[in-house]
């Protein structure tokens, strides 16, 4: 530039070469200035722009994230919605299986009230069938006792009852026996006292084991029906 000013000197006016010098020199500077500001102002932009493609990203992940907990939210509302609907069929069929057992229970109260009278009216017939057994029992011994003391005392084979009294003795056990010889009718008449002894022991037991059945003692058993109970008292 000074080589120019030398060489040119003659041909360029003084005032104007002074004058164009500064303005260029201020242009240049301003010029320069205003590309380093631009310089930076582009490399804070690219700064700008790079933080704001991991602000992106980042808000992606985030957004990601949270649709994974709001899809995670929906699936255990569906799960507590489900529970809900089971613990409730699960309350209502409680609720129905005690009402069946409720009226279970009516049904086997009036089953017990039936099955008290059948037995008081078991029981008084096997007091009616015991005594008549006792007053046969009583009867047949009477005759077994006269019929050995007749045979033992008379000592004769063939003998005929004269007496009415001994011939009604006679009819009953011969319509008891058949005809026979006495040792055989004494026999059959003492076997047939032996049942009949037999006969009003069992039937005495039975009277003195019966017990009538409970149904209140034993509730778990309407809702478990594989579990029965024998023995229930009142």
């Amino acid at each position: 530039m000074m080589d120019i000013k030398e060489k040119n000197i003659n041909q360029i006016p003084e005032d104007t070469s002074q004058g164009n010098i500064p303005n260029v020199v201020l242009l240049l500077l301003e010029k320069s200035s205003l590309c380093k500001n631009l310089e930076e102002q582009r490399t804070v932009l690219t700064q700008q722009c790079t933080s704001l493609k991991n602000l992106v990203a980042v808000t992606k992940d985030l957004l990601a994230l949270r649709n994974t907990e709001v899809e995670q939210l929906y699936k255990s509302m569906n799960d507590m919605e489900e529970r809900i609907d089971l613990e409730k069929n699960k309350q209502q069929n409680i609720l129905n299986t005690l009402s069946e057992s409720a009226r279970l229970n009516e049904d086997i109260k009036a089953q017990y009230h039936c099955q008290i009278e059948m037995f008081n009216d078991l029981r008084a017939r096997y007091e009616e069938k015991v005594a008549l057994l006792v007053a046969e029992n009583t009867q047949l011994s009477g005759l077994l006792a006269e019929q050995n003391t007749n045979i033992v005392g008379d000592g004769r084979e063939g003998r005929h009852c004269d007496s009415p009294e001994e011939t009604r003795e006679s009819e009953q056990l011969s319509d008891l026996f058949g005809e026979g010889e006495p040792d055989e009718i004494a026999t059959d008449l003492a076997r047939h006292i032996g049942d009949r002894k037999s006969l009003c022991e069992i039937l005495t037991n039975k009277e003195e084991n019966i017990e009538p059945r409970n149904p209140n003692t034993d509730k778990q058993s309407k809702l478990c029906p594989d579990y029965v109970t024998d023995t229930v008292t009142e």
